[in-house]
């Protein structure tokens, strides 16, 4: 009687597992997360590296559920992102990284194509091949 109702509890816990992750919203980027900042201009948060010398806005940061934060730099554009882009991109990681430490992605979104920018690569220096991870 007591295995079954532990049967019970954990099969119930599979279906709400289930459940959550098939069923829970995703952002306006068709991405799963929870808003934590956008850049509404002049009264935005300001992010700052005092040892780089580096501030940044993002446009957008995301708390996905299971904690991981990430970025998105939003273009009205088809164009691939210029070696400019790139700078702003890492800079904004480098600039937000000083106060949210767990951050280690920054989407760039060109209309409907993520392009998928890791610390890694940051490290790595700016490289030609960008993998979209979303179509």
């Amino acid at each position: 009687m007591f295995s079954l109702k532990i049967l019970i509890l954990i099969g119930s816990l599979i279906v709400f597992i289930i459940f959550f992750k098939i069923f829970r919203k995703k952002n306006i980027f068709g991405l799963q997360g929870k808003l934590v900042y956008l850049d509404e201009g002049k009264k935005s948060k300001t992010f700052v590296n005092h040892k780089f010398k580096i501030i940044a806005k993002p446009d957008f940061i995301f708390k996905h559920w299971w904690g991981q934060f990430y970025m998105i730099e939003h273009k009205e554009s088809y164009r691939e992102p210029s070696r400019a882009d790139i700078v702003q991109v890492k800079a904004a990681l480098i600039a937000v990284r000083s106060e949210i430490p767990s951050l280690k992605k920054y989407i760039y979104q060109l209309k409907k194509v993520y392009i998928d920018i890791t610390l890694k690569r940051v490290r790595e220096g700016f490289s030609k091949k960008y993998q979209p991870i979303i179509n």
